[in-house]
């Protein structure tokens, strides 16, 4: 597969092609992706206050219900971002791409943790809860282990362990990294390519119009291919996008920004006063969050460069644990919190610690190993 490209990136910014992209101002945007997700779970599982302040609270962690539909969402559309732009990258410099390095790379930085929170949830939670390994998990062991968690919770009870409730989305990046980079040795010429992309988005926003559960594959594909197309645009036409983000200045940029969130925060009355509005709702968060990495990689615009809050880019390297361990983390709060009388602030920040300590744990003595070993996968 041979594409030419007009304006090559090197991660910031020169006309030409570099060997292994790092975008920087994309960590901190992982952390608060993950953020969303972390404090709607608080809503839901930590015991809140009854109480109208108590109301006022789960209202704005969950973003009224649907901040952890938003950071997965966003995960998505960056994971489609990333991804095909590694491809296109390595295409590009070597002339092919390797279908095997690609699956040893992303076996090495999905599966330890994904693995680690089967543990969890199917042995150490039922031993703990029950006292023994006699508590049944309804959940398929296999289903999960073969990264079917979606479909285990579309189309069966789903898990008792609520750690295991987070595997779902995990599972949808695993599939579309299964096949994503079978079609994009497939498709031949750019127009295939961008037609192939626009194409998944109409599909996947019909399925989820016509009643396709958030959960689907199907449905979560128009954020994976929304990021891809981003992705096309951002490699082919790089110099046609810094002079478009150029010339819409600061003033339009603020006002994108601010009209995005206000969109994201308001999402439930939009959905509850504008008629048909849920049918459209996602695509436009994703259009937003597509928008935003774009601005951040290549605009000097920008409202602030991500990169320049180093505590929020260093817990956004290790957003991916925060994802997969703060439920377990708000359990052990719940517990503490039961067992010493402490009040839902008390509790809430417990969780908030503990979740950060063991994913800076998990990723010091458990990933950094097998990250370190993509290297050798890396043919650029």
């Amino acid at each position: 597969m041979s594409f030419e490209v007009e304006g090559k990136f090197n991660g910031n910014g020169p006309a030409e092609l570099s060997r292994g992209i790092y975008f920087e101002n994309l960590d901190a945007l992982r952390f608060l992706a993950a953020l969303l997700v972390v404090n709607a779970h608080l809503a839901t599982l930590s015991t809140l206050p009854d109480s109208y302040v108590g109301k006022l609270l789960k209202i704005f962690l969950s973003f009224d219900g649907a901040g952890g539909d938003m950071g997965v969402s966003f995960f998505f559309v960056l994971s489609g971002f990333l991804i095909t732009f590694l491809m296109l990258e390595e295409n590009a410099i070597t002339n092919s791409f390797s279908v095997q390095n690609f699956y040893v790379r992303r076996v090495l930085r999905i599966w330890p943790l994904y693995y680690c929170l089967l543990i969890i949830g199917f042995l150490l939670y039922p031993l703990v809860t029950c006292g023994s390994f006699d508590c049944a998990e309804p959940a398929s062991v296999m289903r999960y282990v073969m990264f079917l968690a979606n479909f285990d919770q579309i189309y069966f009870e789903g898990p008792h362990a609520e750690m295991l409730g987070v595997l779902w989305s995990v599972s949808v990046e695993e599939q579309f990294y299964l096949c994503w980079p079978l079609l994009f040795l497939l498709i031949r010429g750019r127009r295939g390519f961008m037609w192939m992309l626009v194409g998944m988005i109409l599909f996947s926003n019909g399925f989820r119009v016509l009643g396709g559960h958030k959960f689907h594959t199907v449905t979560a594909l128009s954020d994976l291919a929304i990021g891809a197309l981003t992705a096309y645009v951002c490699f082919f036409y790089l110099d046609r996008v810094k002079s478009m983000l150029f010339k819409i200045g600061k003033g339009w940029t603020w006002i994108v920004y601010i009209a995005g969130i206000l969109i994201l925060v308001l999402n439930f009355q939009l959905n509850k006063r504008v008629p048909h509005y849920g049918d459209i709702d996602r695509f436009l968060h994703a259009l937003f969050f597509a928008f935003v990495i774009v601005d951040q990689n290549f605009s000097v615009n920008s409202p602030i460069k991500m990169a320049r809050i180093p505590f929020l880019s260093h817990w956004g390297k290790i957003s991916y644990g925060i994802y997969m361990y703060h439920i377990v983390a708000i359990l052990m709060a719940e517990r503490f919190a039961a067992y010493w009388s402490l009040n839902f602030y008390i509790s809430s920040l417990l969780a908030f610690l503990l979740t950060l300590i063991i994913s800076e744990l998990s990723y010091s003595y458990l990933e950094r190993y097998f990250l370190s070993l993509k290297n050798k996968f890396v043919r650029m």
